[in-house]
């Protein structure tokens, strides 16, 4: 029967592992960006023996009914992998995805499990293998979809090398691997050499050791680096499909220098698809929506460099989500269309005094049309000691910003809002990098006197 639904719908199986130690069967990893009282939930259980597969079958059953009718959970009305096709009607599974460990081998900053002393690293709780060959042996799981992994580090499973090799060896069409590529995997080694479309993420989210160190809380960005080229080196097509992912975290690596070596790193190594993400909380989260605008920026630099370096950009969940939100509110979100000039004096202020007032401006008027802001002082601008970090903290939040210098100093954060910000710089014509910042980006500076 043709109608409008998607893989996961039809056949999709997840398993999620929860804080309190039980593991829930959902059918699709983007029920987790809803409340749990809200989640299309197809069974929670402390132990996997106690599946009722004919309720999990009949529940999938009726999500199947519902998408014949034209009803879906909200989070799947607008979702990218609706599709309207031919449907079988069959009870099995063919798109499986296993996010029921939470251990890792990195700690990185923006991780959610991270900061939480009772998730990471704990104990694995449940051991798939034998369920899977059980499910296998009543042929409810086939081999026609994609076998998924999330985490904490998927390679740390008990079990991934068996049942990704299982999965390989009965010509499973699709596998995904987010993993931060710390510890290589023969099995991942032989899924790129057979597996048709074989997407391994790996998250090195920077473009040399420092900075990954700074993120990751470990020091393995050579041996990431490593481990990118090794799975690059035996894919099929080149090395098609094994990505480099750039996860942007504001205070970190949120600049261009950084985007900067990470694409010219990636190009030496030889590795061709690049993933430029948002961390996970950006997407889901409303209060951190007043830093979109900055992130959103970034990361349409980072696609530019890409581009130009004739490598390949490679958009996953987390970005589709924004990208689909901001399709939505695209006059807010990009137009600023407030007609209102703010002026902030930032003379003998603390960057926590600095903040304050950006906050109270952004309460005051609106998260997104924000209004521009007239950067004050007394002195030289540039000369003042938190200047850099004053100017940051209006780059992050997405303002319009001018702000007029003798252009006597040289201010790296101005070159960097000249390539990713809304600025208009006013330089006096005898200043010694008037011409220099001109150069950047001329539509942005006016040169004055």
């Amino acid at each position: 029967m043709e109608y409008k639904s998607c893989r996961f719908i039809e056949h999709g199986l997840y398993f999620k592992y929860n804080a309190e130690g039980s593991i829930s069967l959902k059918h699709c990893c983007n029920m987790d960006a809803a409340p749990e009282c809200e989640q299309a939930l197809l069974q929670k259980v402390r132990n996997l023996d106690d599946v009722d597969w004919d309720k999990v079958l009949s529940e999938k059953r009726i999500l199947r009914e519902n998408a014949k009718k034209g009803i879906y959970h909200p989070l799947c009305e607008k979702c990218w992998e609706l599709t309207t096709k031919e449907w079988d009607d069959e009870d099995y599974f063919s798109e499986l995805t296993f996010a029921h460990i939470m251990r890792c081998n990195s700690r990185c900053v923006y991780c959610f499990f991270g900061t939480h002393e009772e998730l990471y690293n704990s104990k694995q709780m449940f051991v798939l293998l034998p369920l899977i060959k059980n499910l296998i042996s009543k042929n409810l799981i086939r081999f026609t979809g994609s076998l998924r992994y999330m985490g904490g580090e998927p390679t740390l499973m008990s079990d991934f090398e068996e049942i990704t090799n299982l999965f390989v060896e009965n010509n499973i069409n699709e596998i995904y691997l987010p993993t931060s590529g710390i510890k290589y995997s023969k099995a991942v080694e032989n899924a790129c050499k057979k597996v048709p479309k074989c997407e391994i993420f790996i998250s090195i989210d920077s473009g040399c050791p420092e900075t990954y160190q700074k993120i990751k809380r470990v020091n393995a960005y050579n041996l990431v680096l490593k481990s990118l080229k090794k799975y690059s080196k035996n894919r099929k097509n080149r090395g098609e499909n094994i990505i480099s992912k750039f996860i942007v975290f504001p205070g970190y690596n949120d600049n261009t220098a950084e985007i900067d070596k990470w694409v010219n790193e990636s190009k030496k190594s030889g590795i061709k698809y690049l993933s430029p993400d948002v961390e996970m909380t950006y997407a889901t989260q409303k209060e951190k929506q007043r830093y979109w605008k900055h992130i959103y920026n970034i990361i349409k630099y980072a696609k530019k460099k890409i581009r130009e370096n004739n490598l390949n950009c490679i958009e996953v969940v987390y970005l589709k989500m924004v990208k689909q939100w901001v399709a939505e509110n695209k006059d807010k979100f990009e137009n600023d269309t407030s007609d209102l000039t703010c002026d902030l004096n930032v003379s003998d202020k603390t960057i926590q005094e600095i903040k304050n007032e950006i906050s109270s401006i952004i309460t005051a008027n609106n998260i997104f049309n924000k209004p521009v802001l007239n950067l004050k002082s007394q002195t030289e601008i540039t000369e003042i000691d938190n200047f850099e970090e004053i100017l940051y903290e209006c780059v992050l939040n997405g303002f319009t910003i001018i702000l007029s210098t003798n252009g006597r100093r040289k201010s790296l954060m101005i070159e960097e809002a000249l390539k990713i910000a809304n600025i208009k710089i006013n330089v006096e014509k005898k200043g010694k990098f008037s011409k220099h910042y001109q150069k950047i980006c001329p539509d942005k500076v006016i040169i004055t006197g």
